[in-house]
């Protein structure tokens, strides 16, 4: 916990761009390691239109656990091609620190995408839907 406390305070993430169909999200991108642990936790939200766009590097269900999360998120798993996988809307956050819950994609995904619960759902995102990132 303090280990991921003291990572949460020393991260400095890149700024993107996320593009689903019409929509832009501005996005945080975890490209590392210590990135990717951290996540979330800790914030106590996101703006309207922002984002976290996890970069894992490999194909794979890669989990999503919501520990030291305060807000609720829509999980967004996407391919290499940026196409959309699987989503979790609306996941909650950790009850108490021994709530381990994770979620897994039901087919590997190369990136995650977490955006406020019901997101996914104001922006029509479905499986099968494209996403694009934007460096800049």
């Amino acid at each position: 916990m303090v280990l991921t406390w003291l990572l949460f305070k020393t991260n400095s993430y890149h700024i993107s761009t996320i593009r689903y169909k019409k929509h832009a999200l501005r996005a945080m991108v975890a490209d590392t390691w210590a990135k990717r642990m951290v996540g979330l936790m800790y914030r106590k939200s996101l703006g309207r239109d922002e984002a976290m766009f996890f970069v894992t590097g490999s194909d794979d269900r890669h989990a999503i656990w919501m520990q030291n999360m305060r807000f609720p998120i829509d999980i967004v798993w996407l391919d290499g091609k940026g196409t959309i996988v699987d989503i979790v809307p609306d996941a909650p956050p950790a009850r108490h620190a021994l709530d381990w819950t994770t979620y897994t994609p039901r087919h590997p995904a190369r990136y995650v995408l977490e955006v406020n619960a019901g997101t996914a759902a104001r922006l029509g995102m479905k499986p099968g839907g494209r996403v694009s990132l934007h460096r800049g």
